[in-house]
């Protein structure tokens, strides 16, 4: 957990986490009515600035983007992302936690006092004034985003000690529920499905980019933006030690994971399979992060082959088989076997690694 440490104001000593509060008090920012829709044709001109949701260089792409926008707020109908966001976090506050939470505004600025950290320290007496014992602010974006029409559920969290306002906990965790591969990129999990696909590129987005979330009227893009926001306000609260889910602690593994802090993920991925032993998303983290530490690939391929010999219709693991025994193992024969079958599960076409197969 990203717990921050430094000197408190002097104060009345209180809850130290979420776990111990009775009153805790939390506040939401940045949730609008509308989301991120980035979906660019190169990947290169569009990044989700942060947590603030701001598009930057939008360029050319902004009059597609604002087509493909159209098509998404049919597809939700009368689904309000955003307080939906609020329904899931005060539901899952709620139960996880022994005392009342309770809503309150988010920093809202500075006007009236000589700078921006006296007004903050106003706040902070203010909440505590008022019966608050500890300050858990939240911060999301969502959206659809990169080539290939991604959704996208980003949450940020910080706990504040009251009244001091010292920060405890900072985190930012991104939800995309694509599964891990092999051959995904590593870095800021926010910018991942912005990367530009240099083995495909296009000028355009891909057809199925936007329709793959609006040809059913919407039903799986609703079911997903649930789903995602769940899991980001779970993960959330299992790193702050309320909560216990397993998928949240899978995702909190994939997120370690993509920032390339590999044994901080083998942990959450390991406590995730420990709560459920049956968690196949967590046994394919796993594999894929072995990969990553010490360029492990042999103990990577040996965890994935038990995988498809438990879970034979995972497309995840079949598609990382291939690239392992195509990019670092040199054996062709066994890669084009693990590749056939990935695309048979329903797994993307990979130009580079079908290159590498078939040379």
């Amino acid at each position: 957990a990203a717990f921050v440490t430094g000197c408190a104001t002097t104060g009345p000593a209180g809850p130290q986490t979420l776990g111990e509060a009775t009153t805790p008090r939390y506040s939401i920012k940045d949730v609008r009515g509308d989301m991120v829709i980035a979906v660019s044709p190169t990947g290169r001109t569009l990044r989700i600035a942060g947590t603030t949701g701001t598009v930057l260089g939008a360029g050319i792409d902004a009059v597609a983007n604002d087509r493909y926008r159209r098509k998404i707020d049919e597809a939700l109908g009368d689904i309000n992302i955003g307080l939906l966001f609020e329904e899931l976090l005060e539901e899952e506050l709620n139960n996880a936690i022994s005392g009342d939470a309770e809503r309150v505004q988010p920093f809202g600025g500075w006007s009236g006092y000589p700078n921006q950290q006296a007004a903050m320290d106003a706040r902070y007496e203010g909440i505590y004034e008022d019966g608050g014992d500890i300050l858990l602010e939240t911060r999301t974006t969502y959206g659809i985003v990169g080539s290939s029409g991604m959704l996208i559920a980003e949450l940020e969290g910080k706990l504040n000690l009251l009244p001091s306002g010292r920060e405890v906990y900072d985190k930012d965790i991104v939800v995309h529920l694509d599964p891990i591969t092999a051959n995904m990129p590593l870095g800021d999990p926010s910018n991942a499905a912005m990367l530009p696909n240099f083995s495909n590129p296009r000028l355009t987005a891909e057809d199925d980019a936007i329709t793959q979330w609006t040809e059913d009227g919407g039903e799986k893009l609703r079911a997903s933006f649930r789903e995602a926001l769940r899991i980001s306000v779970s993960a959330l609260l299992t790193d702050l030690g309320v909560a216990n889910d397993p998928q949240g602690l899978y995702y909190l593994g994939k997120n370690a994971l993509l920032r390339k802090k590999f044994d901080e993920a083998d942990t959450y991925f390991k406590r995730a399979l420990a709560l459920d032993p049956d968690l196949v998303d967590a046994k394919n983290g796993l594999a894929v992060n072995t990969s990553h530490m010490d360029d492990n690939f042999e103990g990577a391929v040996q965890q994935t082959e038990a995988i498809v010999a438990d879970y034979p219709d995972y497309g995840p693991a079949w598609f990382n088989l291939a690239y392992w025994y195509a990019e670092e193992l040199e054996n062709p024969s066994r890669a084009k076997e693990c590749y056939a079958r990935a695309l048979e599960l329903g797994m993307a076409p990979a130009k580079k690694l079908e290159k590498e197969i078939n040379e």
